[in-house]
């Protein structure tokens, strides 16, 4: 997906998980939200 291409060979500074929550902390400063949503993962990346 051209949409993450961005992060693709980017260190991982931190990873946290949460309650149906996955966060990705990139060392540029973007971020990454893997979450669960009706039994399917669902992402969001910022700054996108």
């Amino acid at each position: 997906m051209a949409k993450y291409d961005g992060i693709i060979g980017q260190e991982v500074l931190s990873v946290t998980e949460e309650e149906n929550v996955l966060t990705v902390i990139f060392r540029d400063n973007r971020y990454l939200f893997v979450r669960v949503e009706n039994g399917k993962l669902a992402t969001e990346s910022i700054p996108e």
